[in-house]
Parts: C-alpha cells; structure tokens; sequence
C-alpha cells in the first residue's frame, strides 16, 4: 500500500497574533470546560484541505500551488469575532473570523489554490469557504451549546488586530493524543510576479 500524507494547505497566522489568540484561549477556557483546544502557535487559515495524499503526489501537488499563488501580492486581514460551526446551537467548531477591505483576495487566493490542487489530482475534500481561524473543537456538542453561544455574544467586537498574509504553506498533519502537529511541506510566498501563474 503505497505511503499516505494528510495533507492541508493554509496561510500561516503570525507569532503576535498567535499570542492574542492564546489569551482569548485562557479567557475562554474556564466557560468552556469541554473545548478541544487547538494550539495558538499553530493558527492559520485553511485554504484547501486534501485530506490523505499519496506521497508520490506531493511533489507535483507542492508545485502546482507554488504556480498558482506566488502571483498573488501580500494583502492584509483582521482577525474580529467569534462564530461556531455548524451553528451555535449546535456548536462543532469555534472560530474567529477575517474581515478587512481585502477579504476579497482571501476568496481569490482560495480559489487558486483549490485549481491548483485539482489540476494536480487532489481537489479539496470540501468546495465551501469561510474564512476563520478554527480555535476549538467540541465532542459533546449538547453540553456546550449555551456556553458556546453565549461566549460568542460577548465578544462580538473582539479583535485581534490586523495582519499580513504573506505566505502559503503546503503543511502534512500528523494526529496525535495530544491534538495534531502541523509539519511544513512546502512554503511559498507571496511576491506579485504574475508571469509565474
């Protein structure tokens, strides 16, 4: 059986950021005693997740989204709110969200490297994009419902300020007991030379 990979492509969240996240981590985390919580200095955003990729197929895959992105010039985002998904009443996932005048880019830039990874054999597991930052995850989903959603309504004007997307990452994870480890396949960053798409 040939050797397999789970295997996401994002845009990494950097270190001060990351830091603001890990305090709303300790401010949440007695309100919310079931929460899954993810590491902060692993935080990015997902732009395309292929699920497990055979390890021959990583190098064309790497490759094909350098092509698709590295065209892209950097562009800045805030990271404002929070949100659950599926909903709040029915709380899976908690989030904090993206805003800023050039969101818009964000949607591009996903969108390239979901063609990327398609042309490449890979499409990802699912087409929907909303931008976030996923910082827990709930098993008992019932238990956390009115704790989720009321953390939710009270910081609706959280924010932890403003950041550069820079980059994009190919990352390989690897689950653990302790919550998954991100390992780095492939880094591209963003420098507006639109010859290479």
């Amino acid at each position: 059986m040939a050797s397999m990979t789970r295997t996401f492509v994002a845009a990494p969240i950097p270190a001060a950021r990351a830091e603001k996240l890990a305090r709303l981590r300790a401010s949440l985390a007695d309100d919310l005693p079931a929460a899954r919580w993810s590491d902060p200095a692993q935080a990015h955003v997902t732009l395309a997740f292929l699920g497990d990729v055979r390890d021959v197929e990583l190098f064309d895959i790497c490759r094909e989204i350098e092509r698709a992105v590295a065209g892209f010039e950097p562009f800045e985002l805030s990271i404002t709110g929070l949100g659950a998904f599926p909903a709040e009443s029915n709380p899976r996932t908690l989030w904090v969200g993206l805003a800023g005048p050039e969101l818009g880019r964000l949607f591009e830039l996903q969108a390239s490297v979901a063609s990327a990874a398609t042309r490449a054999g890979m499409p990802p597991r699912d087409d929907r994009f909303h931008p976030h930052i996923t910082i827990a995850r709930f098993q008992d989903r019932g238990d956390s419902a009115e704790a989720v959603a009321s953390a939710i309504k009270s910081r609706r004007d959280w924010s932890a300020g403003s950041f550069k997307i820079a980059e994009v990452v190919t990352f390989a994870s690897n689950l653990t007991p302790k919550g998954p480890i991100y390992d780095p396949l492939a880094t591209v960053s963003l420098i507006g030379d639109r010859s290479r798409k």
